[in-house]
């Protein structure tokens, strides 16, 4: 079976400092899934551009990872809360290969996943196997039973607890010293083919009631 480990893991610091020399980027939190408003994107950035208007946080950036809902009678909902907001510091990728993907992890500041509701999260583990110095997460579904001690969760509607959260991590990031132990029990317990069978047998019941 695939594992999340062999697939994402933890970059050596010569290519962390190569994917912000070469993306420009300084400091960033990071946020991979797709936009649907579940996802809760528009707190997410709402609370990052609290963050960044403060002048120790001014070059902090938010990547977004994810396709857009694009079309030619309705154009992304988030590119226009954006444009509407006037937000600075916020770079959308519709696309990334895995061995990218596992980069922009692994260079982080903090990945965060706020979603409104959950009901498994496999970008968090994919962030937790790339190294990535902190895990943002909402305090509700399942994502406090996966994750336990390993992330900081936060109410996804309060905005002013999840810039809060931003700017801990940024401020502790020489800090950070997960339990590899701890990590490894979670990792080892997943894997692709598992999860998407976790996944079969869940759609399986919905549809038989």
């Amino acid at each position: 079976m695939e594992k999340l480990r062999g697939k994402f893991f933890k970059n050596e610091f010569g290519l962390l400092y190569y994917i912000r020399a070469e993306k420009n980027l300084s400091r960033y939190i990071l946020y991979c899934g797709n936009r649907k408003k579940h996802k809760n994107i528009t707190n997410l950035i709402h609370a990052f551009n609290d963050v960044r208007r403060e002048n120790e946080f001014n070059d902090l950036k938010l990547i977004l990872i994810g396709k857009r809902f694009t079309g030619s009678d309705k154009p992304d909902f988030i590119d226009i809360f954006i444009k509407k907001f006037n937000i600075k510091g916020v770079e959308s990728l519709s696309r990334v290969s895995d061995d990218e993907l596992n980069l922009y992890y692994s260079a982080s500041n903090a990945f965060i996943f706020v979603s409104l509701s959950e009901g498994f999260g496999f970008a968090p583990l994919e962030a937790l196997a790339s190294g990535a110095p902190s895990l943002i997460l909402a305090d509700n579904s399942v994502l406090p039973e996966i994750f336990k001690d390993l992330a900081c969760y936060v109410n996804p509607h309060d905005i002013n607890e999840i810039s809060a959260a931003v700017k801990k991590a940024l401020k502790d990031r020489d800090d950070a010293n997960h339990d590899k132990n701890k990590i490894d029990r979670i990792l080892n317990g997943y894997s692709y083919e598992l999860l998407a069978k976790n996944i079969y047998n869940v759609l399986l019941d919905v549809s038989s009631l």
